[in-house]
């Protein structure tokens, strides 16, 4: 039997292979005097694949979800396939395989060839093992993301008509190119059938992508379509046709190369060739390259995530790509504790946490409900449930080790406390010391925030702070959703939280504020809107001294259309759209995330009340942002052009005009960057 067994290190976007030597016997590095020039990266090369069956090829899941096979078009070695294998099946688990038997002549000497296409240069773990007449590893090593044919001897036995190839990850991988497996002797052919993949039945009508944020020079929608082509429309944000055109689908499975877009946000249109009506259409969104090649994170601002709820399956690469540095999500009691004493995280969660931490990412756990263990499944308010709870929230933070957690959320909202005492401040004031504390055991460094009230309710804080609750928390976080309309409230509402605090604060360092859940839904507010109010109440929560902002939140719960479910940056993936269409608010997120660069707020230019400029960082850091609650003309004086950025990543370069740039605002913010004298409200007629 001969099996191929392809062991994956890390996840990559192509597989690290080596080169391999001479057939039958295990590769060897060469050595050589001084440096050695390192290989040019491989260019961008569109390419589309789809999660696919192959003739010839049979599956063995073994249980097995989270590895797939799909055929992929747009980089084949020859033809116009090649096989692509990932996976996000942990190491520990079995994995599925892709299985072939092949009739072969006993006593005979084949050669196995196989182009595989892999990113890197060094050692990979990668191996392919046979065990004809004897067992051999050749080791392989890194192809820089070209193709590269590997061949190997191999020898039946005496009795052996048989051989069984097996394409097999075994541990999580990106992506691995493979096309034309071939198994040949002198006089005795053996051919493998389809081993150019050419061959598939993709089971799948819609659009291939996987991820529907892009970086600029490297956008292009995979579609799959019972059609042999396409004709396709790109608009911006202002429903403006800016490309068009049409595509061949090869074996109904085709690539629209969208490369030459700028960084922007994006809708498509595509219909089957003749169509009148759209048969696909979606939002995508452009982001330029950062110098570094890795995602911009600011810790101010977070999002909120609903990690169990079906919608969120495979969210964790949104997170950083938005430039998000933390997230927050229930650590929910009922889950974790089942049995008196015994507390059980599940995989799922943790394998989320540590997807997260690969990016850099936080989590703000809230330690939250109540557990039918306990008062009969009432929020606690007894000594013994408070004692629980507090364990609980240890527990938690034992796990975990986060940096903050946040205890309890919005205990002043009904359908989240049944409490026997009630909604006060002086009934979450036990629950919050004893769980604090409880946490400070296991950690004292950990930074505990509260109330999480629902609203900024200043008669409940004003309570709490009188109760003591600002010695108890490091953090003091509520829920503002005290406006349905522009987010402008703000302003004067979190200068009185701040007074509020500062009042209770008895000499010592006024608590930061955290605002740890705020958003404008889509069954009231219109997407544009949306993604403007966003960038207005994280700046102006920035302003006004908020060190942790949470948007609520990043996916769309339902597609039906009601007030909770619509609060996200993303649409849900669907059948025909498998990737997250991300919102104008998505975009706009993540350009304040790269604009800002987590600069810190220096002050407000004083425009009017209905014009706003805030500046962040000084000197030639400097990165004002503007708009206007009523249309609005300011200027800027400048001896050279002045670049402006609005909220979608679009930079419209302005002339000055005897010495000023003159820049009209609305209510889509713009972004300023450069050392400039402060703008100044133009002169009217």
């Amino acid at each position: 039997m001969l099996v191929l067994v392809l062991a994956v290190v890390g996840t990559v976007t192509f597989v690290n292979l080596s080169t391999s030597g001479a057939a039958g016997s295990p590769t060897s590095a060469a050595t050589t005097a001084g440096r050695t020039a390192k290989p040019a990266p491989r260019p961008f090369v569109p390419t589309a694949s789809v999660a696919s069956s192959f003739t010839g090829w049979g599956v063995d899941a073994r249980g097995d979800t989270g590895t797939r096979f799909a055929a992929e078009t747009g980089d084949a070695e020859k033809g116009k396939m090649a096989l692509v294998v990932s996976s996000t099946t942990a190491s520990s688990s079995p994995h599925a395989a892709l299985r072939q038997t092949i009739a072969v002549a006993p006593s005979t000497s084949y050669e196995l060839g196989i182009w595989v296409r892999a990113a890197g240069e060094g050692a990979s773990g990668l191996t392919v093992q046979t065990d004809d007449t004897r067992t051999t590893e050749h080791a392989l090593a890194g192809s820089n993301g070209r193709w590269v044919q590997r061949t190997w001897s191999v020898r039946t036995g005496a009795a052996q008509t048989a051989l069984n190839l097996a394409v097999v990850p075994d541990r999580p991988i990106e992506s691995v190119g493979i096309d034309e497996v071939t198994l040949a002797a002198k006089g005795s052919p053996a051919p493998v059938a389809n081993g150019g993949f050419e061959q598939f039945d993709a089971g799948h009508s819609g659009l291939t992508n996987r991820s529907l944020i892009f970086t600029t020079g490297q956008a292009a929608l995979g579609v799959s379509l019972p059609t042999e082509s396409v004709e396709w429309s790109i608009a911006d944000t202002g429903a403006k046709p800016v490309a068009s055109g049409s595509a061949s689908l090869a074996s109904h499975l085709g690539i629209i190369p969208l490369t030459s877009l700028k960084q922007g946000f994006y809708s498509v249109a595509i219909r089957q060739k003749g169509a009148a009506t759209p048969t696909l259409s979606t939002t995508f969104m452009v982001l330029d390259p950062t110098p570094d090649g890795k995602p911009v994170l600011d810790q101010r601002l977070g999002v909120t995530v609903h990690p169990t709820i079906e919608p969120y399956q495979g969210y964790e690469p949104l997170v950083a790509a938005l430039g998000y540095g933390e997230v927050r999500m229930d650590a929910t009691w009922s889950a974790i504790e089942k049995t008196k004493g015994v507390y059980t995280f599940s995989p799922e969660s943790d394998a989320t946490y540590a997807r997260l931490a690969a990016d850099g990412v936080s989590v703000l756990p809230i330690i939250d409900y109540r557990n039918k263990l306990y008062e009969g499944g009432r929020t606690p308010s007894t000594d013994a449930g408070i004692a629980a709870f507090a364990a609980f929230a240890a527990a938690v933070q034992a796990h975990y080790h986060q940096p903050a957690i946040e205890i309890y959320n919005e205990f002043n909202n009904p359908p989240m406390n049944n409490s026997r005492c009630g909604l006060t401040a002086a009934c979450y004031m036990p629950l919050l010391e004893k769980a604090a504390a409880a946490v400070r055991s296991v950690d004292p460094s950990t930074t505990i925030v509260g109330p999480a009230i629902a609203h900024k309710d200043d008669a409940w804080l004003t309570e709490f702070y009188r109760l003591g609750g600002l010695k108890t928390v490091d953090a003091v976080s509520f829920h503002p959703y005290d406006s349905l309309g522009a987010p402008e409230y703000l302003d004067g509402s979190l200068k009185q939280a701040q007074s509020r605090i500062a009042e209770y604060s008895a000499g010592a360092s006024p608590r930061p504020i955290w605002l740890t859940e705020l958003g404008w839904t889509n069954f009231v507010t219109p997407r544009p809107d949306q993604a403007d109010f966003l960038v207005r109440a994280e700046v102006l929560g920035m302003a006004h001294g908020v060190s942790k902002f949470f948007w609520y939140d990043l996916v769309d719960h339902t597609t039906a259309n009601d007030i909770q479910g619509n609060f996200g940056l993303f649409s849900a993936p669907t059948a025909q759209i498998p990737a997250f269409a991300p919102k104008q608010a998505a975009m706009a997120q993540a350009v304040l995330a790269r604009e800002l660069a987590a600069k810190r707020y220096i002050g407000r230019d004083e425009l009017g009340d209905t014009t706003y400029s805030y500046r962040f960082g000084r000197g030639d850091g400097t990165t004002r942002v503007l708009w206007a609650t009523k249309p609005a003309t300011v200027q800027v004086s400048a001896k050279s052009p002045v670049t402006v950025t609005n909220s979608y990543g679009v930079r419209t370069v302005l002339k000055p005009s005897k010495g000023v740039v003159s820049i009209p605002l609305t209510g889509l913010p713009v972004y300023l960057s450069g050392d400039l004298p402060a703008p100044k409200p133009a002169a009217k007629g």
